[in-house]
Protein backbone atom coordinates (compact mmCIF):
# COMPACT_ATOMS: atom_id res chain seq x y z
CA UNK A 1 0.00 0.00 0.00
CA UNK A 2 0.97 3.34 -0.16
CA UNK A 3 0.09 6.77 0.78
CA UNK A 4 -2.28 7.63 -1.58
CA UNK A 5 -4.15 4.44 -1.74
CA UNK A 6 -4.66 4.65 2.39
CA UNK A 7 -6.40 8.30 1.82
CA UNK A 8 -8.61 6.61 -1.02
CA UNK A 9 -9.13 3.48 1.11
CA UNK A 10 -9.57 5.71 4.48
CA UNK A 11 -6.80 3.70 6.34
CA UNK A 12 -6.40 6.27 9.04
CA UNK A 13 -3.64 4.04 10.60
CA UNK A 14 -1.58 3.93 7.73
CA UNK A 15 -1.75 7.48 7.38
CA UNK A 16 -1.07 8.23 10.72
CA UNK A 17 2.22 5.73 10.84
CA UNK A 18 3.30 7.13 7.07
CA UNK A 19 3.29 10.82 8.95
CA UNK A 20 5.27 9.54 12.54
CA UNK A 21 8.00 7.63 9.90
CA UNK A 22 8.63 11.46 8.94
CA UNK A 23 7.81 10.50 5.39
CA UNK A 24 6.55 13.25 3.49
CA UNK A 25 3.02 14.19 2.69
CA UNK A 26 3.32 16.60 0.08
CA UNK A 27 4.83 14.25 -2.68
CA UNK A 28 2.21 14.58 -5.80
CA UNK A 29 0.87 11.70 -7.69
CA UNK A 30 0.96 11.20 -11.31
CA UNK A 31 -1.97 14.41 -11.20
CA UNK A 32 -0.47 16.46 -8.81
CA UNK A 33 -2.44 15.73 -6.24
CA UNK A 34 -1.35 15.45 -2.58
CA UNK A 35 -3.02 13.12 -0.15
CA UNK A 36 -4.48 16.00 1.21
CA UNK A 37 -6.27 16.24 -1.97
CA UNK A 38 -6.75 12.70 -2.75
CA UNK A 39 -8.45 11.98 0.99
CA UNK A 40 -10.36 15.14 0.27
CA UNK A 41 -11.95 14.00 -3.10
CA UNK A 42 -12.94 10.61 -1.36
CA UNK A 43 -14.96 12.20 1.70
CA UNK A 44 -12.26 10.72 4.31
CA UNK A 45 -12.81 13.30 6.75
CA UNK A 46 -10.90 11.87 9.55
CA UNK A 47 -7.32 11.65 7.03
CA UNK A 48 -8.04 15.38 5.91
CA UNK A 49 -7.90 16.49 9.54
CA UNK A 50 -5.08 14.36 10.23
CA UNK A 51 -2.99 15.78 7.04
CA UNK A 52 -3.85 19.33 8.24
CA UNK A 53 -3.01 18.33 11.38
CA UNK A 54 0.39 17.77 10.66
CA UNK A 55 1.22 20.15 8.09
CA UNK A 56 -0.75 19.35 4.59
CA UNK A 57 -0.52 22.85 2.55
CA UNK A 58 -4.32 23.57 2.23
CA UNK A 59 -3.13 25.94 -0.78
CA UNK A 60 -1.92 22.85 -2.97
CA UNK A 61 -3.40 22.70 -6.22
CA UNK A 62 -3.11 19.62 -8.78
CA UNK A 63 -2.10 19.71 -12.42
CA UNK A 64 -5.80 21.06 -13.30
CA UNK A 65 -5.51 23.85 -10.59
CA UNK A 66 -7.74 22.62 -8.17
CA UNK A 67 -7.15 22.52 -4.41
CA UNK A 68 -8.24 20.21 -1.64
CA UNK A 69 -11.61 22.04 -0.85
CA UNK A 70 -12.22 22.55 -4.54
CA UNK A 71 -11.73 19.02 -5.46
CA UNK A 72 -14.14 17.59 -2.12
CA UNK A 73 -16.95 20.22 -3.47
CA UNK A 74 -16.49 18.86 -6.81
CA UNK A 75 -17.14 15.05 -5.50
CA UNK A 76 -19.86 16.64 -2.94
CA UNK A 77 -17.86 16.07 0.26
CA UNK A 78 -19.20 18.99 2.88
Amino acid sequence: MNIMQACIDGDLEYVRKYIDEGRDIETPDNWGQIALIRASRHGRRNIVKLLVDRGASIEARDDCGQTALMVASLHGHK
